[in-house]
């Protein structure tokens, strides 16, 4: 799977973007960023990733009220939730800097709340509204990508 921009029909083809995304992509260490208005799919896109390490989609949802989930699959993944924090103090008293060092996966809704600060192997995947049930799908690794990659448009 290389970074692009795909397009997605539904809800069940975003929740198969982001299972290839595990299994093609992502690997211990990763931190993922997620950019997307409300609604647009990024917990959708997450079960899929879940999935992909052989954890239960069902049981995903979106830790608005308590920040962080914790799913144990093959490597445990971390989904982060920063709506309600509004600035680095709130998001460094809440202990998310933390899982940063921690062994697994951070999956990162509303990364924008982060700035500028980045790890290592950083993987950004914007979403958007596109008609309908339909969404675009971009991601791409940091300014510190591998340089066998390339942009490419692709529909799953």
């Amino acid at each position: 799977m290389k970074p692009g921009t795909y397009e997605t029909r539904s809800a069940e083809e975003t929740m198969m973007f982001g299972y290839q995304l595990g299994r093609q992509v992502l690997k211990d260490g990763d931190t993922v960023l997620f950019y997307g208005d409300l609604g647009v799919g990024k917990t959708t896109c997450i079960k899929g990733i879940v999935q992909a390490f052989g954890g239960n989609p069902h049981e995903v949802v979106s830790p608005t009220f308590i920040i962080v989930n914790i799913y144990e699959t093959r490597i445990p993944i971390y989904h982060i939730d920063l709506y309600r924090l509004q600035s680095l103090d709130d998001i460094f008293h809440a202990g998310v800097f933390d899982l940063f060092e921690k062994p697994g996966i951070r999956l990162v809704e509303w990364a924008e709340r982060l700035h500028d600060i980045h790890r290592p192997r950083c993987i950004h995947v914007s979403m958007d509204f596109l008609q309908g049930e339909k969404r675009a799908i971009h991601w791409n690794f940091d300014s510190h990508a591998p340089e066998q990659y390339t942009n490419t448009t692709h529909t799953p």
